[in-house]
């Protein structure tokens, strides 16, 4: 398939030039699958990458890598990917699904075994790519979140503004990703709030008004987990947890 287009180079351009602030010098691919109304949103840091995947037809097996979690192209059982000399990369796919709709943050490896750095990495950047791809795809000025281009010094503004994580329908301030960091590692309100200089009453509200988020504040910490999940959102925070076999 020729998907040769002026606008989608444009847009591949601008993508590639953002992500470069966070420091990523891997080609970076983010695509929406919905599989209800059959439509693909695909964005990459490398165009010619871009055209040489729908060129040589790998998207006809797009639905090999639909599967939720951490996936290595050579470990999916899809060897057609390595048949092209053009897009076959060493790749890892970095997948969530919420109902209908599948995310797909891909990533290219420089060597195998899969190193687990630049998963940890992948992980960690996922949700301000999953932001940059969305406004790529819209037709305004991209907005890029505050934290990307931040500078090491804050010291002279009177407050750090905060950005906006987003997963699917749900967002997230950066504290409340952390807290939910802290929710993973089981620790009690008391020792979060040792660690962060706050009151256990203003970490628990925080959960609270995440658990509000997710529609589940008067369900048990089972259901929250699980919410959490669904929603990608303990993907995002593997990647100082990450072990790999």
């Amino acid at each position: 398939m020729d998907v040769r287009n002026t606008d989608m180079e444009a847009i591949c351009h601008v993508f590639k030039r953002y992500v470069e602030y966070m420091g990523v010098e891997q080609t970076v691919s983010f695509s929406r699958v919905d599989i209800q109304r059959q439509q693909v949103k695909t964005v990459s840091t490398n165009y010619s990458w871009h055209l040489a995947y729908w060129g040589d037809e790998l998207y006809k097996k797009l639905h090999s890598r639909l599967k939720p979690g951490i996936n290595l192209w050579n470990s999916q059982g899809v060897q057609n990917f390595q048949e092209s000399s053009q897009a076959s990369h060493n790749r890892v796919d970095i997948v969530t699904n919420q109902g209908s709709l599948f995310e797909i943050l891909s990533i290219s490896l420089p060597i195998t075994p899969l190193p687990c750095d630049v998963v940890s990495q992948a992980i960690a950047f996922r949700p301000k790519v999953n932001h940059l791809a969305l406004e790529c795809w819209s037709d305004k000025e991209i907005q890029i979140p505050i934290d990307i281009l931040s500078t090491p010094n804050t010291s002279q503004c009177g407050y750090v503004e905060q950005a906006e994580y987003i997963f699917g329908n749900l967002a997230l301030t950066h504290d409340e990703l952390t807290s939910v960091r802290y929710f993973l590692e089981m620790k009690t309100f008391k020792e979060v709030s040792i660690i962060r200089g706050c009151k256990e009453a203003e970490e628990a509200r925080r959960i609270y008004i995440i658990k509000c988020k997710l529609d589940c504040q008067h369900q048990p910490d089972s259901v929250f987990f699980k919410k959490l999940v669904e929603h990608g959102v303990t993907v995002a925070c593997l990647d100082s947890f990450i072990t790999y076999r």
